[in-house]
């Protein structure tokens, strides 16, 4: 199934922090390696509050995505939502996640 994106969700990779470069030496780890568009659907949100380590903590979404877009073995636990309108909206700790095999999609409750 085709997602219309309005937006890219930023997840960490399962084995950052574990890779070798070329020449045999470890690459560091990083927060957000991988990225997908996606379409983020706002429940809630309430930028009036204070704006604390990336992001406002009364908000919620739910972001949906292709199966393709990502690796078989999907399941972070942070993501970094930037919304094509309303720009970077901050990082999420992922509340819920469920994989639907009908429509081949992935929908995340943050």
């Amino acid at each position: 199934m085709l997602i219309f994106s309005n937006g890219t969700i930023y997840f960490d990779h399962p084995i950052s922090g574990t890779d070798i470069d070329e020449e045999g030496f470890p690459i560091a780890g990083s927060d957000f390696l991988s990225s997908a568009q996606c379409y983020i659907d706002v429940q809630n949100e309430n930028r009036s509050g204070k704006y604390e380590e990336g992001k406002y903590p009364n908000g919620s979404f739910v972001v949906s995505l292709d199966y393709d877009s990502v690796d078989e073995d999907f399941n972070p636990k942070k993501v970094r939502l930037e919304h094509e309108r309303k720009g970077d909206l901050g990082v999420f700790t992922i509340q819920r996640i469920e994989f639907y095999n009908l429509t081949r999609t992935i929908q995340i409750w943050i």
